[in-house]
């Protein structure tokens, strides 16, 4: 449908609310289903035609109940206005328009929505997916419309199967397969972990591939776990509070012995520990992960939240042992809308699809690594090291071979690492005995503001968390990489959880000088070290194990001291000039403001000692 079309009954459907809105053009949909040129007199007539309509499945049946409720709400001249101009509509307009409307104004029950259709990604997985006419398809999380709808569109009798827990989702897939003319597509609603409805004769039907975009991060059902119908949650502890690791679990299971999956998923199954870890390894042990893809963020109409495409693949002909990973994170594979959403373009998704096909290793783009080669995580970053990177607004380009090249040792080799105390609110008494420092207390000098440090109590031994002159704070969490030198510490002073002290191993005193590591670490090599071992979704983190894997040069602590000295005299000198500086400028605009007779008025006070 042209846009200016959609455009105008955007402007009609305005004044609606958006289930209204949705029923309307569901109702209008259904009418035009059973090919019947109606004149309706009335709302009754209308609601009728739609009640008895010829398809009385259960999901159309409760669409009808639904559309019917939401059209009682709506005046019948209101309604008559709407339905004069879509009997111009066609109905695949029809089609197209309620799918938008689905899009844009989704169910306030469900958060995850994404017009994949639009951004590129259903086209995507669809081409990484390498469905044939005759496969059998399955999408355990389907929701209204995704990947699965592509292909209905491009083969209506595909062999399709589609699961969908929220019920009115579900109904509304229906009504567009049947939209579509689908043949050969059945549609169920239920929870799939715990009731997978795509059973024959008791067991788990097994498909030739899955391409599904299940919910991100949640909750799941610790019964359906426990229960484990038909043993889909044998490839290691699922977390509860995690579940992208329970529908990657499933879709595994549900694949047949050459099956492969296309699933999206956020960076969380990616990098995350404990159980989410060891299941991740479980799949790499087992050869199962062909390859990683990162896309870039901002690619959801709901969230800045970067999003992964992990293809299983139980078939690894010419890639067994193997994982390939691929950076879709390039400039000119997307385009950024107005709004800051991004689409993937056209030579993006080529280039996908080509890289993958091809399982070509390119600088900055792709990358084959062993399985043996695993790093304990699947984060991209970890196995392509990109071309340039962004830092404080300026692009720094790469050079591979210096890098490669340069004498390293870890960041733990040299200090202690230990994360700050969890201080809330709570703690906070202005009486307490302690002070606690923040990331927001780190100066732009990489000093800690001390004069307006929060006063605070902790029951438990503080003594731990204390930070100490010589030492050295890094924020891990959220604004990332911000780094201080303490070296006046004149009180007990704690740093919060979002901080990691860095303290100079005993063993180590005559090998590093602690500003000079402070040094390091702010500057760009150091910021992009701090980056590469970040990890997160919508908020950036670094674990402590992480941070102290980041390579630290190997400079001889002599060299160290000297280039300290010389960058501390030279920087007590421009300051020293900047601040004559900015006295002349405050002269000159005195001299302007009592030219004005500005200081009759305004009198400024000397707050100088």
């Amino acid at each position: 449908m042209k846009n200016s079309k959609i455009q105008k009954l955007a402007k009609a459907l305005r004044s609606f609310s958006p289930q209204p809105a949705r029923a309307i053009l569901a109702g209008e949909a259904i009418i035009k289903l059973d090919n019947k040129d109606l004149t309706f007199t009335s709302k009754k007539e209308l609601l009728e035609c739609i009640r008895s309509h010829s398809d009385q499945s259960v999901l159309m049946n409760n669409l009808k109940k639904w559309i019917i409720t939401q059209l009682n709400t709506v005046s019948e001249k209101d309604l008559f206005s709407i339905l004069n101009l879509l009997a111009n509509y066609s109905l695949k307009e029809v089609f197209n328009a309620l799918n938008y409307f689905l899009i844009s104004f989704p169910n306030t029950s469900k958060a995850y929505y994404n017009d994949g259709s639009a951004t590129g990604l259903d086209l995507l997985t669809t081409e990484l997916a390498e469905v044939r006419k005759d496969d059998k398809v399955l999408d355990p999380s389907s929701g209204i419309n995704g990947a699965w709808l592509e292909l209905l569109k491009n083969n209506p009798n595909q062999n399709m199967t589609v699961q969908e827990l929220n019920e009115i989702d579900a109904e509304f897939a229906y009504l567009n397969t049947k939209i579509l003319g689908a043949t050969n597509c059945i549609v169920y609603q239920g929870d799939t972990l715990s009731d997978p409805k795509y059973t024959q004769d008791g067991n788990l039907q097994l498909f030739d591939k899955i391409v599904t975009f299940p919910p991100i991060n949640a909750r799941i059902s610790k019964d359906a776990i426990i229960e484990n119908r038909f043993n889909r949650f044998r490839y290691g502890d699922i977390t509860y509070t995690k579940g992208e690791s329970a529908f990657i679990s499933n879709a595994i299971s549900s694949l047949n012995q050459t099956g492969k999956a296309v699933i999206v998923v956020s960076d969380g199954p990616l990098f995350q520990g404990g159980k989410v870890a060891s299941f991740r390894k479980f799949l790499v042990d087992h050869d199962l992960i062909e390859t990683v893809i990162a896309l870039p963020s901002s690619l959801l109409s709901y969230s800045i939240i970067p999003i992964n495409i992990l293809i299983i693949n139980k078939n690894k002909t010419d890639s067994k042992g193997q994982i390939q990973f691929i950076n879709a994170n390039q400039n000119e594979w997307y385009q950024t809308d107005k709004h800051g959403k991004r689409i993937l373009s056209t030579l993006g998704i080529q280039k996908i699809v080509e890289l993958y096909h091809s399982r070509a290793s390119v600088e900055g783009k792709s990358a084959i690594f062993a399985n043996t080669d695993y790093k304990g995580t699947l984060g991209i970053k970890q196995y392509i090291l990109p071309s340039e990177v962004q830092l404080d607004n300026s692009t720094y380009h790469i050079n591979r071979s210096a890098l490669q090249n340069l004498n390293t040792v870890q960041l733990q080799e040299l200090v202690n690492i230990k994360r700050g105390y969890n201080v809330t609110r709570r703690n906070e008494d202005k009486k307490g005995r302690y002070l606690t420092a923040k990331v927001t207390d780190i100066t732009t000098d990489h000093h800690i503001n001390d004069s307006n440090l929060t006063r605070i109590n902790i029951k438990t031994n503080a003594e731990s968390y204390l930070i100490e002159n010589n030492d050295i704070l890094i924020s891990t969490r959220g604004t990332i990489g911000k780094v201080a030198f303490v070296n006046n510490i004149k009180q007990c002073t704690v740093p919060n959880a979002n901080l990691a002290i860095l303290r100079v191993k005993s063993s180590k005193l005559n090998t590093v000088n602690m500003i000079w590591l402070m040094l390091y670490l702010a500057s760009p090599l150091g910021q992009f070290m701090i980056q590469q071992v970040a990890t997160g979704t919508a908020i950036s983190t670094i674990s402590t194990k992480d941070l102290g894997k980041i390579p630290i040069p190997v400079l001889p602590l002599e060299a160290q001291n000297k280039a300290v000295q010389q960058f501390q005299t030279v920087q007590a000198k421009l300051n020293a000039e900047k601040a004559a500086l900015q006295k002349k400028i405050e002269a000159n605009q005195e001299e302007l403001y009592s030219s004005m007779n500005i200081t009759k008025v305004l009198r400024k006070e000397n707050t100088e000692n």
